[in-house]
């Protein structure tokens, strides 16, 4: 008999409406922060989102290996040199969005979107060290509804491939009048 583990995250692809979704809640992320990071570091994002639509598109590839290194030895280079000041909020903020520009770049399977949003809400609570007013609360409320759409729009298949059979007898069951639950439930099989 063979046993499969199943992994802690799911691994089926990813939809495109999905993808969509959450290179959209990176693009707020970083147009949120804007004000408070430098410069590069939102060029960083933007590129990072540009080559990601690309490889949406079939017009370039996944990074390989030591493209990966290469990005995550610039991104640590230039953050030392931003920031040879010592530690402060800004440091980690840009090492958040700079590590969830780059997280873009490996999106493809639900399980690296789910911790894609949420490093993409961290980035949001970030927002609200910076910005407490009334307008900084409505545009977060509009961001956790783009969150809430990329989880929805993530999971939108995942109920009938897997666990399938499962879910729809627990929904049937569900639907039934109490009266047809209450007499399925009193048939005992006797063997």
């Amino acid at each position: 008999m063979i046993e499969s583990h199943a992994s802690p995250l799911p691994t089926e692809q990813l939809p495109r409406v999905a993808l969509l979704y959450c290179l959209t809640a990176l693009a707020v992320d970083l147009g949120l922060l804007a004000r408070e990071l430098p410069v590069w570091v939102s060029l960083t994002g933007v590129g990072c989102i540009g080559w990601r639509l690309l490889i949406h598109r079939g017009a370039a590839s996944f990074p390989g290996r030591w493209q990966k290194t290469l990005l995550v030895g610039a991104v640590c280079t230039g953050l030392a040199l931003q920031y040879a000041g010592g530690l402060s909020l800004d440091v980690y903020v840009a090492l958040l969005l700079l590590g969830l520009s780059l997280k873009s770049l490996e999106v493809y399977h639900i399980g690296s979107a789910q911790s894609f949003l949420y490093a993409a809400i961290l980035a949001l609570m970030t927002y609200l060290l910076y910005a407490q007013g009334f307008i900084a609360v409505i545009l977060a409320f509009c961001q956790v509804g783009l969150l809430a759409a990329a989880v929805l729009s993530g999971s939108q298949g995942r109920c009938v491939s897997q666990r399938g059979s499962a879910l729809m007898a627990v929904s049937a069951a569900a639907s039934r009048p109490t009266w047809q639950k209450a007499r399925i439930t009193a048939i005992k099989p006797w063997a």
